[in-house]
């Protein structure tokens, strides 16, 4: 995982539920990664899981997390909660 990526996750965590939330809808994710994300970050399902929910492989999960986490970086860069 890139460091800037690592970064974004670690910061994600750091927040409370409704905090992350208002970095996905800021992050302007497409539906498929805010739902991943939300899954993910908000209800805390594996990669796995989230496959069967969303339809994608595990590849194409980790492909739309490593998009929303560059989305995201740019909100967290500009000093968003």
């Amino acid at each position: 995982m890139l460091t800037l990526r690592k970064y974004v996750r670690d910061e994600i965590f750091k927040k409370p539920k409704q905090e992350r939330l208002a970095i996905f809808d800021e992050a302007c994710l497409t539906d498929i990664q805010y739902e991943i994300m939300v899954q993910r970050f908000i209800k805390r399902k594996s990669i796995v899981a989230i496959t069967y929910i969303v339809h994608l492989t595990e590849d194409g999960v980790n492909d739309n997390i490593a998009k929303a986490y560059d989305s995201i970086l740019g909100v967290l860069k500009c000093g968003t909660k």
